[in-house]
């Protein structure tokens, strides 16, 4: 994969508020209420943090300011997160991103062995669990 584009390199060096010590997440969840408490549980633990509601939102999220890491729900509308992490990775000009997958119990059938080797979190997600996670996640990064 080939490194950033100039307007991401652009705006990630512009970009107000980084807390880029931690890293900059995005979260793709279609459930507000979800969508919401990761956000919230990320932000106390000092991490940067955007959120978009479908795979859609979450492209031009990705444009706007590259993650250092993905976190996808499996179920959404347009396209599921699995489908949307092949398309990211088959982006060339996307740099592979390390990812955290979350579902729900009745969709894990589903989303097994499909995750590219990546986490899969089931919802309710537990604080602790999501935060040992993302470390975990972005220190493999910088290795």
């Amino acid at each position: 994969m080939k490194g950033l584009t100039a307007p991401q390199m652009k705006a990630r060096a512009e970009s107000p508020n980084r807390q880029d010590r931690r890293g900059h997440i995005l979260v793709v969840d279609d459930d507000p209420m979800s969508s919401k408490l990761i956000d919230l549980n990320l932000r106390e633990a000092g991490y940067s943090v955007t959120c978009a509601e479908d795979a859609v939102a979450a492209g031009h999220r990705i444009v706007e300011r590259l993650p250092d890491l993905v976190i996808a729900d499996f179920k959404m509308p347009y396209m599921n997160g699995v489908d949307f992490i092949a398309a990211l990775r088959a982006d060339s000009s996307i740099p592979d991103l390390p990812v955290i997958f979350m579902t729900s119990i009745a969709n894990r059938p589903e989303i097994a062995g499909r995750t590219f080797g990546f986490p899969l979190l089931v919802k309710p997600l537990s604080v602790n669990e999501l935060l040992l996670t993302v470390a975990a996640q972005l220190h493999a990064r910088q290795d």
